[in-house]
């Protein structure tokens, strides 16, 4: 569970440094950061119970890369502003 939130956090800071890496903005950094880790939670938790149906807080190579692929999404759906009224 610790490496998800860890996947989490960098996958946030990243996202903040790619969108906003000036130095701007650090409002948005905890809200990046927090979502980054929800996705990655749910990814790897995810990766677990449909796969290993074992301890769904393991580390697999698997579910660690499910972790970092859902926070991108995560993120990058939150980046695109999907949803927002233009």
């Amino acid at each position: 569970m610790l490496a998800y939130i860890v996947v989490g956090i960098i996958m946030g800071w990243l996202a903040w440094q790619l969108k906003h890496g000036n130095g701007k903005e650090m409002a948005k950094l905890p809200a990046l950061i927090l979502f980054g880790i929800v996705g990655a939670v749910v990814g790897g938790v995810g990766m677990n119970l449909l796969i290993f149906n074992e301890n769904i807080f393991a580390v697999e190579a698997w579910s660690f890369a499910a972790a970092a692929i859902v926070s991108l999404v995560v993120l990058g759906v939150l980046q695109a502003g999907v949803g927002r009224k233009r």
